[in-house]
């Protein structure tokens, strides 16, 4: 059983197979001395695969994992096997074709169900897939200890707002915003989205919304160079 900081290391390198994942850049390399721009020993994650892993149980959970969260995040994935990955991962107890759920497979690894769908979202984000529809119906709503971080900063109307984005990816800014009219005036639903984006728990790009929770291109280069998601969310 792997901790959720080791399961991290899995979710960077493996499970959606992106080196860009790793925030270093230029900048960062700057910060920390690096004279190639390559990441610093302690920010290194080697590609894990399911050869990593001794259990067959484990392999299976990561197999399991990596192909469904990929179709989900993926930019070529067709949209009926998107539709399908994205059921897996955000709908309880939805089985794939070995009888294992989401939630089962991230116990397996050690890890946090909704440290994966957080992190799934920022994927879809920064590979600017628009989903046309929301999340399905059953799908697991916006966590509640991240909903306690949001009333802690703010209010109820940017509470709605960031679990209405989070149940679509990618929803378009006229579509988002008759829907929060629904529960505020226009000028509120506004100002709440500008507040959200602000701290990085939403945005914006070319007229879409996508809920991010923590923004790393945001952050200064000394930060981005300690980013760690597990440690970002509760």
């Amino acid at each position: 059983m792997r901790d959720d900081d080791a399961l991290w290391d899995l979710v960077e390198s493996g499970l959606f197979g992106d080196p860009a994942l790793h925030i270093v850049d230029e900048e960062v390399a700057e910060v920390t001395n690096l004279d190639d721009g390559a990441a610093p020993r302690y920010l290194e994650t080697p590609e894990i695969t399911e050869e990593d892993y001794m259990e067959e149980e484990e392999r299976i959970a990561f197999t399991s994992l990596r192909d469904q969260v990929r179709l989900c995040c993926n930019v070529n994935t067709k949209p009926a096997a998107r539709e399908k990955a994205v059921e897996w991962v955000f709908v309880p107890g939805t089985r794939n074709k070995l009888g294992l759920d989401f939630a089962l497979c991230c116990r397996a690894l050690g890890g946090r169900p909704h440290v994966i769908q957080v992190r799934a979202l920022y994927q879809i984000y920064i590979r600017q897939i628009i989903f046309t529809a929301p999340l399905p119906f059953l799908a697991t709503p916006l966590p509640e200890l991240l909903a306690c971080e949001l009333l802690y900063h703010f209010g109820d109307e940017e509470l709605v707002a960031a679990k209405t984005v989070w149940f679509w990816p990618g929803i378009r800014a006229d579509i988002l915003l008759d829907r929060l009219m629904s529960y505020m005036a226009r000028s509120r639903a506004q100002a709440a989205m500008e507040r959200l984006e602000a701290r990085g728990y939403v945005a914006l790009w070319s007229g879409f919304w996508w809920f991010t929770w923590r923004n790393p291109s945001m952050l200064s280069p000394s930060s981005r160079a300690r980013f760690k998601w597990s440690d970002q969310i509760p």
